[in-house]
Formats: C-alpha cells, sequence, structure tokens
C-alpha cells in the first residue's frame, strides 16, 4: 500500500506536471526520471541475520527533509519502490531516522539496504 503526495516544492521547481500512475509519483513525458527500489532489514537483539521488515512507512522527502514527497509501506520482502523521480538530492525517511540519497541521472537505481535494529 502507499500514499502519494502531490504538489511538493520540489515538483514545482521542475516545472513538470505531476500525475498519479499506479500509486506512484510519475512527472510528465520528457522528463529525466529515475525508479528507485530499496529494502528495509530488522534485527534483533538476538538475532545476528537481517530480514525483510513488512509494513514499515518509508518516506521520500526533498534534500531538507521538510517536504515528504511520496510514501510508500514495504511488502513482506522488505521492499520499497518510488518511480520516476528526477535526479538530485532527497532523503529517504523510514524507522524515525533520515538517509541523504543523490538520485542519478539514469533508468534505474538500487538503494542500499536500511538496516533496522529492535
Amino acid at each position: 500500500m502507499h500514499d502519494v503526495i502531490r504538489g511538493g516544492a520540489r515538483i514545482r521547481a521542475l516545472g513538470v506536471a505531476a500525475a498519479v500512475g499506479a500509486g506512484m509519483l510519475c512527472f510528465a513525458a520528457g522528463a529525466a526520471a529515475t525508479d528507485l527500489r530499496g529494502r528495509v532489514e530488522g534485527q534483533g537483539q538476538y538475532s545476528s541475520i537481517p530480514t525483510p521488515v513488512n509494513g514499515t512507512r518509508v518516506e521520500l522527502t526533498d534534500a531538507s527533509g521538510q517536504q515528504v514527497l511520496a510514501r510508500y509501506y514495504t511488502g513482506p520482502d522488505g521492499m520499497y519502490y518510488f518511480r520516476n523521480i528526477a535526479p538530485g538530492n532527497y532523503q529517504i525517511r523510514t524507522g524515525g531516522r533520515a538517509y541523504p540519497l543523490m538520485v542519478q541521472p539514469k533508468p534505474a537505481q538500487d538503494i542500499a539496504p536500511i538496516q533496522l535494529r529492535f
């Protein structure tokens, strides 16, 4: 399950139309865009093996962390996805922490797994 937040400052600065497509943030055709894929893993106090975290909220924000651009809830595999994101600097927020992210101008980008401790 995922929500889309429309009209963030980053979108207005790019001057492109935002639209909802399959529950993801989509930019108008012709804009440079990257599909992002990442995973949230958890590790308990008594376990040394990280496991996927299901149902955790992951937010994509602008670089300052002030504007939430999109939000996604992980599936049983711990994966989250953000589609058609313009290259630039952002933050990924989950588990009460924020992680800086530089989106590259390429079709797809894998994000290193985020490790949560329980």
